[in-house]
């Protein structure tokens, strides 16, 4: 693990998903803001080798979804970050399919990656909002709720769930993290790679980074404002 996280590549990644936002590493209570790639290392090893309460059986990275400013007190913006589940977990890819399909349909940014366990972990960054609704507040709040009743309807196996999750506090694993309990890295996905992917892909020896994956499109705003004056047009 520590090999893995060695690499400039990888630390990287790593630093370029986080820049701005508070970070955890391990079981760590203490959440601090990573300020060069070159720091991840040494809280990587003081988590991991210090920690007397760590259970984990390889380090973890995790972020919040917010962003904050310098000063680490104010969220001024935040991700939505789509969890789903399934009563089987064989038909997490069938129930998927048709949200995924919806965004792609309306042309809304999102990003997916595997979450180190069982399925993709799905992302909709800040930046896509409208962006009187990108900070952390009521109005994003609303927003989400707005979106929320399409995403959901469109899941059509029986007892799939689709719960977005909305708190700028909230820590998730981070892309190219390793799972803690898995040791598979948590490695970004295409919507045509959901077929396709195995653990295999995931494993620390295989992984390759893709430096262009979390690139948001200009108009990411105006497509998902666009998306819901005609979804629920009382904007």
């Amino acid at each position: 693990a520590f090999r893995y996280y060695a690499q400039d590549e990888i630390k990287q990644a790593i630093f370029e998903r986080v820049e701005r936002r508070k970070i955890r590493v391990g079981n760590e209570d203490k959440l601090v803001f990573l300020q060069e790639p070159a720091d991840l290392m040494p809280l990587l090893v003081y988590a991991h080798l210090i920690s007397k309460r760590s259970r984990a059986k390889y380090p973890a990275v995790y972020a919040t979804n917010s962003l904050y400013e310098r000063t680490g007190e104010i969220p001024i913006s935040c991700d939505l970050k789509i969890e789903f589940s399934t009563r089987n977990e064989d038909e997490i890819l069938q129930a998927i399919t048709p949200v995924l399909s919806l965004m792609d349909g309306f042309g809304i940014t999102y990003f997916m990656f595997f979450d180190g366990v069982k399925g993709p972990s799905v992302v909709i960054p800040y930046a896509a909002f409208p962006e009187k609704s990108r900070l952390a507040s009521v109005v994003h709040g609303n927003t989400l709720a707005r979106i929320a009743p399409h995403l959901k309807r469109a899941m059509r196996v029986p007892g799939a769930m689709c719960t977005l999750v909305r708190d700028e506090h909230a820590l998730s694993l981070v892309p190219y993290s390793i799972h803690p309990q898995t040791g598979l890295a948590c490695i970004p996905l295409d919507f045509s790679d959901l077929r396709t992917f195995s653990e295999q892909d995931a494993w620390l020896g295989n992984v390759q980074v893709d430096n262009d994956w979390w690139d948001i499109p200009e108009d990411a705003g105006d497509v998902t404002a666009n998306f819901l004056k005609q979804m629920a047009p009382i904007m």
